[in-house]
């Protein structure tokens, strides 16, 4: 993975661009709301919350996702079981950089310094609502666990720069690893991968996209 340098999104929020490429790892429009609008308003708040949750996040990134995710666990009283895969890591000046130029209460900087120096691999609780386990590698070869997830937030670069990314044979692989009624949650609207979605298995909704985007997708497995 190229050098990667902290960008300023349209709501003040930071984010992180890959040098010499326009790719970021969140909207140019505003980071923390594109992750709060899909990941959460359209995500984790539509699960039944009387029952533990399990969650896996394709793209463990700035570690955003999952910041956003436990401090919904902690206000919600929700029991979250948090997995999230990663092939890039970010270094530890990228991650601390990141944070510091976030703006982060106290609160949010212990956090997120938590998620991102436990180690990989190791199931750890990060609060007593929250635990979280880190798996760096490739998701084209990583193995599922069949019927586990109630959810996931499919947060890949996108299909012009990370094609293998959003071919059948993953999403079969994923569609696999939900429970009945679970879904996958992503940014990604394109016409050609929604029609993937469906020959999968997946029953697709378009549903209202961030500040930038008409649209994003949801994939329900029935």
């Amino acid at each position: 993975m190229k050098e990667r340098q902290v960008i300023i999104t349209g709501d003040n929020s930071k984010s992180l661009l890959i040098k010499d490429t326009d790719i970021s790892y969140h909207s140019i429009h505003g980071a923390k709301t594109e992750s709060n609008h899909i990941f959460i308003a359209h995500g984790l708040n539509q699960l039944n919350k009387n029952q533990p949750i399990c969650i896996f996040e394709m793209g463990f990134g700035t570690g955003l996702n999952a910041l956003l995710t436990l401090e919904q666990a902690n206000k919600q009283q929700l029991n979250i079981n948090y997995h999230s895969i990663e092939k890039y890591p970010l270094h530890q000046q990228e991650w601390e950089d990141f944070t510091e130029k976030n703006g982060f209460s106290n609160e949010e900087k212990n956090h997120f310094k938590t998620l991102h120096e436990t180690n990989w691999e190791t199931q750890i609780s990060i609060t007593p609502k929250f635990e979280l386990k880190k798996i760096q590698g490739d998701i084209l070869t990583h193995t599922f666990e069949s019927d586990f997830y109630d959810i996931i937030y499919f947060d890949a670069f996108g299909p012009g720069f990370q094609p293998e990314l959003w071919k059948p044979n993953l999403l079969q692989k994923l569609h696999n690893s939900l429970k009945t009624n679970g879904f996958l949650i992503t940014y990604c609207a394109q016409g050609q991968f929604k029609r993937d979605l469906k020959s999968v298995g997946f029953k697709v909704e378009n549903l209202p996209g961030p500040p930038g985007k008409r649209e994003i997708t949801k994939g329900i497995k029935l």
